[in-house]
């Protein structure tokens, strides 16, 4: 009886050893794959990034000194993928859109400045080649983040480049309120993975009403007025399936329907307005929608200063406030503010 015993034992000793090492193994296998798929692809899209945006700074600064230029530049740099358009970066993008940048855990974070404020962002990159390691798999990788054919992305791009350069030529009124800015996931695959965005697409980011001021601070720092308003993110896969304007061409003496040119549907979105709410009413798009009213302030760090230094830090922080809040008032009725804190009718905010 005792040598069955034993020899149960002996068996889930067994069972248990080599149970453990199978799910040790299995871990690693998780780990490293997450690691090399995930994390590390995601690691070098930051630090090319970094690296691209370092060599631009010094590009642009070879061309403002009297020293010949350096020729061991990136592609990117030299021949970026729009030109004479403002490039979005992974950890500031929120800043030239508008909306508040601030720490990423901060409460405003996201919101617009102001209110009426349209931004047109072309997402592109270029097609990578059919080899298995040069395709995403969990992240976008950098060179190669396009996932349409190479002729759909170069036409999108060469479409959006032409959009740019009608607006810098002639700022006609249906443009004199945009602004143009584009996405290379090539170089910034970490902000195109952040809104999900595969090139070719387009993103429209929109700030409107309601708006509401608001105190933020971050870690124990001291607290700052600011003014939010609500921000409407709207994401446009190309080609457009459905076009909400028909375009005909003459073929043989006939007027035929024929589908728009890349150009021709990048110029619709930007161009005419309502466009966009009728993509949205063909479910041709994605939407994200920040409400300024639903911002909840972070908790206030609790400090025991005394009943006199608890009245003092209230009374000059409130004092603060109340300055920023002057401040924002003058740049929305356009009135300076003079050094006591009241509104200067002689001198017109500048």
């Amino acid at each position: 009886m005792m040598g069955f015993f034993s020899r149960v034992w002996w068996l889930c000793r067994k069972l248990c050893l080599y149970g453990c090492l199978a799910s040790t193994a299995f871990t690693i296998f998780i780990i490293a794959c997450g690691y090399f798929l995930a994390l590390k692809p995601y690691e070098d899209g930051l630090e090319y990034e970094g690296y691209v945006r370092n060599q631009i700074k010094e590009y642009t600064s070879d061309f403002t000194s009297k020293s010949p230029p350096n020729l061991g530049y990136d592609k990117h740099v030299t021949d970026p993928l729009i030109r004479d358009a403002d490039q979005l970066w992974a950890p500031t993008y929120n800043t030239p859109l508008g909306l508040h940048n601030g720490h990423f855990l901060g409460a405003v974070r996201g919101y617009g400045k102001r209110e009426g404020k349209q931004s047109w962002v072309f997402v592109g990159g270029t097609n990578p080649d059919m080899g298995f390691w040069s395709l995403p798999v969990a992240v976008a990788r950098a060179n190669g983040s396009c996932v349409d054919p190479p002729a759909m992305c170069e036409g999108y791009t060469a479409g959006y480049q032409r959009l740019v350069d009608q607006q810098r030529a002639n700022k006609t009124a249906q443009l004199s309120k945009t602004k143009f800015f584009f996405a290379d996931c090539d170089v910034s695959p970490a902000i195109c993975d952040y809104w999900a965005a595969n090139p070719s697409m387009m993103v429209h980011v929109e700030t409107m009403k309601p708006c509401q001021f608001m105190t933020d601070h971050y870690e124990g720092e001291r607290p700052r007025l600011v003014y939010l308003c609500s921000v409407k993110w709207t994401y446009i896969a190309l080609p457009i399936e459905k076009m909400p304007f028909n375009r005909k061409v003459w073929i043989a003496d006939k007027l035929v329907p024929a589908f728009p040119s890349e150009y021709e549907q990048l110029r619709a979105m930007v161009w005419y307005d309502g466009v966009v709410q009728a993509l949205e009413e063909f479910n041709s798009t994605t939407t994200d929608y920040y409400d300024a009213s639903e911002a909840i302030p972070l908790p206030e760090p609790e400090i025991d200063l005394g009943v006199e230094g608890k009245y003092d830090s209230l009374q000059s922080v409130g004092q603060d406030l109340a300055k920023g809040y002057m401040r924002l008032r003058g740049k929305i009725t356009g009135q300076r503010v003079n050094e006591t804190g009241k509104y200067d009718s002689d001198r017109p905010f500048m």
